[in-house]
């Protein structure tokens, strides 16, 4: 998809990459809600890493496909609706059954079908439905609630490059000061692994996405 103000050339391929993203939504939202009618969650442990992530993903998703809707950018809407799928999929993943936050899942299953209605109605309808279990319309529910400052995650993932390749992540509070961001990047195993022996001439840390470590 493009904006509506853009010239397109249609052709098919992308076709193939959206049915597979709406068959992963609808999983997803498949398995939460049979997890939910199982009860086979547990409560998350208090400040829990994955959890807040998560949650912060919610709203900050929420937040963004709103906005898009509103400034026509239907195309970003929708790349932000496969960004929280990724995120649910990455909490089951990090959480083993019985850990997980059952309400938390539960919101963000409900939510990415009612972002996903004024795209595809029937599915969102069904989803709703009779995966869900809602008996009223999908469409005559009120748009998602979110909350600009519940998106603010704590925490910030960085690329660490040496010399230009990604060589690890790293993942570091997100208010930490540039030193101790650019310390920690030194101190990873894979990025000592390429520097031993050599002169580190330059670090440069780009703020919430990227650090560029010069070796020589």
């Amino acid at each position: 998809m493009a904006p509506p103000d853009k010239d397109l050339e249609w052709n098919n391929d992308g076709l193939d990459g959206m049915w597979r993203f709406l068959g992963r939504a609808w999983r997803l939202v498949a398995e939460v809600a049979e997890e939910t009618a199982a009860g086979a969650c547990g409560v998350a442990a208090a400040g829990d890493g994955a959890s807040k992530s998560l949650r912060s993903e919610r709203h900050r998703v929420v937040g963004k496909v709103s906005e898009d809707v509103e400034r026509f950018q239907f195309n970003t809407a929708l790349s932000a609706m496969m960004e929280l799928v990724n995120a649910a999929y990455d909490y089951r993943r990090a959480m083993p059954a019985g850990t997980r936050d059952l309400a938390l899942e539960r919101d963000v299953a409900e939510t990415l079908t009612l972002l996903l209605s004024p795209y595809v109605p029937h599915m969102a309808e069904e989803l709703w439905r009779e995966v869900l279990g809602h008996k009223g319309s999908v469409h005559l529910e009120s748009w998602p609630a979110w909350d600009p400052s519940a998106a603010v995650s704590d925490e910030i993932e960085y690329a660490v490059q040496v010399n230009g390749k990604v060589r690890a992540h790293l993942t570091v509070a997100a208010d930490a000061p540039t030193d101790e961001v650019q310390a920690a990047a030194l101190a990873l195993e894979k990025v000592v692994e390429h520097t031993a022996g050599k002169t580190v001439r330059k670090v440069v840390v780009v703020p919430g996405k990227l650090i560029s470590i010069v070796v020589g």
